[in-house]
């Protein structure tokens, strides 16, 4: 749990660490949680030694039974990463707060944080940063905050950002080209044929509509004067011998 101060007086630095056990092959708890200039202890139950990263940094060596104090700085992120070199599988979650109170939650999940009056945000912290908020205004006396309803993992769903709505965007418009239709064949020119003779017209025929008819006038000839007949045995010449 972390009370972040928005308007509070004077918050003294925690007298005591926050307290992290390495047991049974896991980080108890697995999120851990200091504010600046304050502390978080890691106490190795096991029984071989172990090396605790931090970003994956090393941050020291601990041997079984040993403890290890370690000083929370600014960085350039508030969550850190927490894991063990020697198990891999062993994960967990570092996070520093700037100005507050730090607390754990006890196994019934309640706690306890005591801070000036003022105003705070309670924040629940997660292995992703704040799982929940609630805003808090201390002013005498205890303050029940009620009870915090945190969502399962499997059932949170991502906030999105509330964005305007924005004019759809014409899709640009692009030169098509024209589709390129066949080009037509150049007509095959006709072959020329043999010019048959126009039949020649019998001059002598002419359509009547058209030619006037004419009298055939004919000369007349003088009848010949008929001559007498010659008696052929007048004409017969005898010679003597």
């Amino acid at each position: 749990m972390f009370l972040a101060a928005k308007e509070s007086g004077v918050i003294p630095v925690p007298s005591e660490p926050y307290k992290v056990t390495i047991a049974g092959l896991e980080l108890i708890p697995k999120v851990a949680a200091c504010v600046i200039d304050g502390k978080v202890s890691f106490t190795n139950e096991d029984r071989a030694p172990v090396t605790v990263l931090l970003d994956d940094h090393a941050a020291t060596t601990l041997a079984p039974g040993q403890t290890f104090v370690y000083d929370c700085r600014p960085g350039s992120s508030a969550l850190r990463k927490l894991r063990v070199k020697e198990w891999p599988h062993i994960r967990g979650v570092l996070f520093v707060g700037e100005v507050g109170v730090v607390g754990q939650v006890n196994a019934g999940g309640g706690f306890a944080l005591a801070a000036p009056t003022g105003k705070y945000e309670l924040q629940v912290i997660g292995d992703r940063g704040a799982l929940t908020t609630k805003p808090v205004e201390i002013k005498a006396g205890d303050v029940d905050v009620g009870k915090l309803t945190i969502t399962p993992v499997n059932e949170r769903t991502a906030e999105q950002p509330s964005i305007e709505p924005v004019a759809p965007i014409e899709p640009v418009k692009k030169d098509v080209p024209a589709p390129v239709k066949d080009k037509p064949k150049d007509p095959v020119p006709a072959k020329a044929k043999d010019p048959v003779p126009a039949k020649a017209k019998d001059p002598i025929k002419k359509d009547a509509a058209l030619v006037p008819a004419k009298k055939l006038i004919l000369p007349v000839l003088p009848k010949p004067a008929e001559k007498a007949p010659v008696d052929d045995a007048e004409n017969l010449e005898f010679e003597s011998e």
